[in-house]
């Protein structure tokens, strides 16, 4: 699967991107110490002309049939909501760490991810750009979806809190 189009970079060119991204996105998650309670990831998801970003997704996840959504929000600004909106996400939380400086941090990173997706995206800039919330269930991950629209292809950054799940794992043993 490839993002299309005249400018559209080859498929082992975009799965190389997506993975670097996937690498800087769980790594992100990992560096404040709370490896298995937060994660990030990346990737793509071919897009089908008459199956929406939910359809897309529920496909994707398969093993998954009750994966189900709060609803799609679609961001006004785009990429540029998508920079703003992936901070939250990105660093969750920090030790020893001020407000205004994890604001940095957090500022920092999602411009470096931003330079990332402008990669895979070969470099165009118009994109619709979506934010999906898993729906709430007990003893669950927490998960939220960014998707970019971008030709024959969803990319996709997910961020999950996976604290619940966890949680739900240690009442069970």
């Amino acid at each position: 699967m490839a993002v299309t189009g005249p400018t559209a970079m080859n498929v082992i060119e975009a799965q190389k991107e997506i993975a670097r991204l996937d690498g800087f996105l769980y790594g992100t998650a990992a560096m404040v110490g709370c490896i298995r309670g937060y994660s990030g990831s990346a990737y793509l998801i071919e897009a089908r002309d008459d199956a929406g970003i939910e359809q897309a997704l529920k496909g994707f996840y398969t093993w998954n049939p009750t994966l189900a959504f709060d609803g799609v929000e679609r961001l006004e600004r785009g990429l540029g909501s998508l920079e703003f909106d992936i901070r939250p996400f990105i660093v969750r939380q920090t030790p020893r760490t001020s407000d205004v400086d994890l604001s940095n941090l957090r500022a920092y990173l999602s411009f470096r991810v931003m330079d990332m997706v402008s990669l895979i995206l070969d470099g165009r800039r118009h994109f619709e750009v979506f934010r999906l919330h898993s729906a709430p269930r007990p003893a669950a991950s927490e998960c939220v979806f960014f998707c970019i629209k971008a030709d024959a292809a969803w990319v996709v950054l997910q961020f999950n809190d996976d604290i619940p799940y966890l949680e739900g794992l240690a009442r069970e043993t």
